[in-house]
């Protein structure tokens, strides 16, 4: 029994010490992280450590991330933010200042432009892989490829 629970102390240990080394590389200002907040983080730095990330990248992300960049839109932050309240549109649309129906038509653009199905969960669980991957990219100062 003991030594179940010295096992289960070192698990969690390991994942407090990745919590607080990737929580405050990411937000520097929090007080507290909890290893769940940046298990997607540890996946990605994980990969990273013997691949490239932006080789397990959703193709869309970058190929939405050079339209911004062409077209001074802002369809990135509007997908991320869908994708973090795809059930409650009212505080996606909240968090980026904007109207309902803008994120609406935001996220329309989004599916015409791209050719993207996101009513599909494998589709929406890749997406923001590769947002969390692009974040810890972003924050070690890697050069995104774009």
């Amino acid at each position: 029994m003991t030594a179940l629970v010295i096992t289960f102390l070192r698990k969690y240990y390991k994942q407090c010490l990745t919590a607080v080394e990737i929580g405050f590389q990411l937000n520097s200002n929090k007080p507290v992280y909890i290893y769940e907040d940046y298990l997607c983080e540890h996946i990605g730095k994980i990969i990273s450590e013997q691949n490239d990330l932006a080789d397990f990248c959703h193709p869309v992300i970058q190929k939405l991330i050079a339209y911004d960049n062409g077209h001074k839109t802002s369809l990135l932050p509007t997908l991320e933010a869908y994708l973090q309240y795809v059930d409650t549109p009212n505080l996606a649309a909240k968090t980026l200042f904007i109207h309902r129906n803008t994120l609406f038509y935001r996220i329309n653009r989004i599916r015409e432009l791209f050719e993207i199905d996101l009513s599909d969960g494998d589709i929406r669980l890749k997406l923001q892989m590769t947002l969390h991957f692009l974040k810890l990219k972003t924050q070690r100062g890697d050069p995104q490829d774009q």
